[in-house]
């Protein structure tokens, strides 16, 4: 196995993806496993990268345009399985220094994988309705309602099994069962090895750099070939070998999250410690090498790690507990935006973990985010309907989805833009020739009569829609499965090898999906303000708000005041928050309901946020309540910025009345002044516990000085290591966008 120690020109990644894209031709389509593995071989020939003078564990890569990955880590160019970032070869065709040559391979690989990708085949499996209903192309500049997303994310291997077996103990496990599907159990066999190869080429890299080092790094390098050799043959012995297995094993599979840290590495960091192998700073050495990893994975939405919590399997919760506490130490003291350091907070959690996390919240870490078991695990129960004992293994992943641990896949594999919906369904609709109005051809707004009749034809385009979304989710396990095993993923998966199938073919325990909606609570302000002034008062003319909306409320002055103080959701205002709660309720059934139809065993909203309420926000027009053309839309299920006008109990008080028993996760972040975590952190934690006692799911909490935001974005070079919570991440404030800057202004500090 080939470990580059060099740069690598454009014309070499041509030849590369060349041989990777001719390999993957001369496998017929009923040898999916074999192709998998033989493209893996050659793709990690030539994307694994040598160890940095630094690096204290082995394992670096970097992604070529053209490859195989569950979810290639990049920020544009949607893909899964066989991907293809087209828009950047296209860029590289402006090169001067590639021969003729190098251009005709270059357009070959883009006319071939065009049709080929795994995008493509799910494309082609589309309905008619879907290629006209949904948005195709990049959802964050195109206008429109609904977006598929290609990708499987959220994987949660299964860490304890691939450290009590090791890499050799699980190729004993496929083997002893091979005789139930020989090709797929053959191939995965074939994968570890192919692990257990690339150990082995790592060790001799770190041997060869031994030469011309100090005595330390050569020390250094000594126990990382000595900690590889161990484990291409065996399972992990020392804390080091799980830490360098885990980093390796995720990297290789593609998996961007990090499970229940606390459960499966204590083990071996406790029986390091008693024997005197390791101490408490060599193990926190480890774990900032494996931190760094995450770090140059560039994972910002991903690489979570979970403390704690109900579900967390340990023979000694108190030894679990003092690895967390290191665990939370190397974050504090690294504090960096990685990893999404998560703790799982129920009746039992330790106090000295719970005074940790506020003490690195009030220090401005963003971590961590606090979950509150009590309330999920019953919710979730009822969400993915399962046991409240199987429901304590709800992990979240990415921007704050939940998967159940090693047991499910719930990728996000679409996008709705709710406020899009609402300002398309005040005129013409979305079908035409659908409804009474449009024969008429008058707007819907001026046809309904009453709100629920407006209210109810609103939900009949949102159903149709997100059907539409649903059974995209499941054609794309369709052409997934039907390309690929994703074997190093099916083997930590829970069932797919006592099944004998693969991750997406029948193997995984809980195949389900999930959606992203956003606009939440700008549509859910929007109706209210519809049903207030428009249908109730009738203070606003059906075609006044219409006109107005049209104009960006251009001379429209006193209507749009009249649209931003009617009742907003955030407020503990019974009338905004019952129209949040029905619209959320609504929802949340309505998209469930198209589980059992695309045989998913659960098909769930997420209302979380990844800049995309910013980005859907700058493709929206003006809306009813009051926000103008263009702008961010509020963040997840959070009050829109500077709406929730009576203080943060009556927030609080709001975000628990949104039910978490029929969704997948949603977002809570909240922005409090270092005086809130200073002089008065006693009420803070007050308040926060109080939250979690009536109902709180979750908080994201940002610790700012007020003005630090207004100041950094005039003075970004003295706030570089300023970091926020945007949404379901955390980000340096200045690396951001401006529009996502202002968003984030926007929003209320307590």
């Amino acid at each position: 196995m080939n470990i580059l120690n060099r740069p690598v020109s454009r014309g070499e990644k041509l030849r590369q993806m060349q041989a990777f894209t001719n390999l993957y031709r001369t496998f017929p389509e009923t040898e999916p496993y074999q192709r998998e593995v033989a493209c893996l071989r050659t793709q990690f020939s030539f994307i694994l990268q040598s160890i940095r003078p630094d690096d204290l564990l082995a394992g670096r890569m970097t992604l070529l345009p053209v490859g195989f990955m569950p979810q290639p880590a990049m920020e544009r160019g949607q893909g899964v399985g066989y991907y293809c970032d087209e828009e950047l070869l296209q860029e590289w065709a402006s090169d001067p220094n590639l021969t003729l040559e190098e251009q005709r391979i270059l357009w070959e690989l883009i006319h071939y994988w065009k049709h080929n990708t795994t995008k493509a085949r799910t494309e082609r499996l589309y309905s008619a309705d879907q290629w006209r209903y949904m948005t195709h192309g990049n959802y964050r500049a195109l206008p429109g309602a609904a977006y598929p997303l290609y990708r499987i994310s959220g994987t949660q291997l299964d860490f304890c099994k691939l450290l009590e077996n090791g890499l050799n103990g699980l190729r004993t496990l496929l083997q002893q069962q091979s005789s139930r599907n020989p090709a797929f159990f053959s191939a995965a066999d074939d994968a570890l090895a192919l692990i257990q190869e690339i150990c082995l080429a790592y060790a001799a890299s770190a041997d060869a750099q031994q030469k011309e080092c100090c005595a330390l790094r050569q020390a250094q390098l000594q126990e990382m070939g000595a900690s590889l050799r161990r484990l291409a043959v065996g399972p992990p012995q020392t804390f080091r070998d799980a830490v360098q297995l885990v980093h390796l094993y995720t990297l290789l599979s593609g998996s961007f999250n990090y499970g229940r840290m606390d459960e499966y590495l204590t083990p071996f960091y406790a029986r390091d410690i008693a024997a005197g192998r390791l101490d408490k700073q060599q193990g926190k050495e480890l774990l900032r090498a494996l931190w760094k990893c995450m770090q140059d994975r560039n994972l910002m939405m991903d690489a979570r790690v979970i403390l704690g919590g109900k579900g967390r399997h340990v023979p000694d919760p108190s030894m679990a507990d003092e690895f967390a506490l290191v665990v939370m130490e190397v974050s504090h003291e690294v504090h960096d935006t990685l990893p999404q350091l998560t703790l799982m907070c129920d009746r039992n959690l330790s106090p000295l973990l719970w005074h940790k996390a506020m003490d690195m919240l009030a220090d401005g870490t963003t971590y961590p985010i606090l979950y509150n078991d009590e309330r999920n695990i019953p919710a979730v129960a009822n969400a993915f309907s399962v046991s409240e004992i199987e429901a304590q293994d709800y992990i979240p992943f990415g921007c704050g989805e939940y998967v159940l641990y090693h047991k499910s896949i719930g990728t996000p594999s679409g996008t709705l833009n709710l406020l899009s919906l609402l300002n398309q369904c005040l005129t013409t609709g979305l079908r035409s020739d659908r409804y009474p109005f449009q024969q008429s051809q008058i707007p819907a707004i001026c046809y309904y009569k009453t709100f629920d009749e407006f209210y109810a034809y609103y939900l009949d385009e949102l159903t149709f829609l997100t059907s539409l979304l649903a059974q995209q989710q499941k054609q794309e396990y369709q052409a997934c499965a039907q390309q690929a095993g994703f074997l190093l993923f099916s083997v930590l998966f829970d069932d797919c090898i006592e099944r004998g199938l693969p991750l997406l073919s029948g193997g995984v325990h809980h195949l389900g999906g999930t959606l992203e909606t956003y606009g939440n609570t700008n549509t859910a302000d929007s109706l209210c303000a519809i049903k207030t002034l428009v249908y109730d008062q009738k203070r606003i003319a059906p075609q006044q708000l219409l006109d107005a909306l049209q104009t960006n409320f251009d001379g429209y002055d006193s209507l749009r005041a009249l649209l931003l103080h009617a009742p907003k959701y955030g407020n503990d205002d019974v009338q905004a928050d019952g129209v949040a709660v029905r619209l959320h309720e609504d929802l949340c059934r309505i998209v469930r309901s198209h589980a059992a139809r695309y045989g998913l065993d659960s098909y769930l909203v997420v209302i979380i946020n990844n800049r995309t309420n910013t980005f859907f926000g700058q493709t929206t027009g003006a809306s009813p309540d009051g926000r103008l053309a263009n702008t961010f839309m509020a963040n997840a299920n959070n009050p829109v910025g500077g709406m929730d006008r009576n203080g943060l109990t009556a927030m609080l008080n709001s975000l628990c009345k949104l039910t978490p028993a029929l969704h997948a996760g949603a977002v809570q972040n909240m922005r409090f002044t270092h005086q809130a975590f200073g002089e008065l952190r006693p009420k803070t934690e007050q308040l926060l516990q109080t939250y979690f006692e009536c109902g709180g799911t979750q908080a994201m909490i940002t610790v700012l000085g007020r003005g630090d935001l207004e100041t950094a974005v005039k003075d970004p070079d003295s706030y570089r290591d300023l970091i926020v919570r945007v949404g379901g991440f955390s980000a340096r404030f200045v690396e951001l966008l401006p529009a996502v800057q202002q968003e984030l202004i926007s929003r209320t500090l307590y």
